[in-house]
């Protein structure tokens, strides 16, 4: 089989399944009553909720990548915080794998898999202990 037929082949079934999905989790939703709740949201919190989400997310992309830089030196900005939004995506649809996806993608000569996943629970033990200030 060619290139061409596989990867058509590929992104069909890809299609196919998220559609069966789609169409499994929202098979039950009653629209109307989402139209109602959606006609009383204040739109000016949930965008500005959405810009404060977004602007989280890239800074917690940055955190990161200073600390991959010691372990990866030659890994470029747009290959980290790329690794970065696909682990968050990853943890989206399986909590806790984007972690491990992630520490795929920086996969540099230098660095190996350890000395990522070691910045990862770096960060998540600085997570923790951030959490716990909050807290007390």
């Amino acid at each position: 089989m060619n290139k061409k037929v596989s990867d058509i082949l590929k992104y069909t079934i890809g299609a196919l399944i998220a559609g069966a999905l789609l169409w499994l989790a929202l098979r039950n939703v009653q629209w109307k009553l989402v139209g109602e709740g959606l006609a009383h949201c204040k739109w000016g919190f949930i965008l500005l909720m959405m810009a404060a989400n977004i602007v989280s997310v890239v800074f917690r992309a940055l955190r990161w990548e200073l600390l991959v830089k010691p372990v990866a030196p030659t890994e470029r900005r747009g290959t980290v915080l790329n690794a970065y939004f696909i682990g968050n995506m990853f943890n989206s649809l399986l909590p806790g794998s984007g972690e491990f996806i992630r520490c795929g993608f920086i996969r540099s000569s230098e660095s190996s898999y350890q000395k990522v996943l070691g910045t990862v629970l770096t960060e998540r033990i600085w997570d923790a202990i951030s959490i716990l200030v909050l807290v007390i």
